[in-house]
């Protein structure tokens, strides 16, 4: 579950960055907004499996679902 863990993390961070890439390249507010929303969201709910929270993962999994 580590793993699982550790993914959820790093996409949301990827998602962040992606969003601030989105928004520097093509001046995309979307991409910023979406973002940043959903990698804050990912990178929230691998915190909180982290501290235990079953809900961590399968809201993390969810949004990621979504992201693709």
């Amino acid at each position: 579950m580590l793993i699982a863990k550790v993914a959820v993390m790093v996409y949301g961070i990827l998602a962040i960055v992606g969003g601030i890439i989105g928004y520097k390249t093509a001046q995309s507010k979307v991409s910023l907004v979406s973002g940043s929303v959903s990698g804050a969201l990912l990178v929230v709910c691998s915190i909180a499996s982290f501290l235990g929270q079953n809900w961590g993962l399968i809201l993390g999994a969810i949004v990621a679902e979504r992201l693709i």
